[in-house]
């Protein structure tokens, strides 16, 4: 089987497009939830702060946030 045909590869693109906010706001309550738990059990206040930072850093770091930044770091200078 060769590679997707152009109009395939388009046409996951669209989609791809198209479903982000909607899976952006899927992983947002997900952390919501998780957060929400935490402070019904009664978990102390610093454990929902870390479950709420630990959330955002894994949000971010699934849309590609930073990539950019992270790769300048590790050009060598010469």
């Amino acid at each position: 089987m060769g590679p997707l045909p152009t109009w395939a590869q388009l046409s996951i693109l669209a989609a791809a497009a198209l479903l982000s906010p909607a899976l952006a706001l899927l992983m947002f309550l997900a952390v919501e939830i998780v957060i929400g738990l935490l402070v019904d059990v009664g978990a102390p206040a610093l454990l929902a702060v870390v479950a709420a930072g630990a959330g955002g850093c894994w949000c971010f770091a699934s849309c590609g946030v930073g990539e950019s930044s992270s790769q300048s770091r590790h050009k060598e200078v010469r």
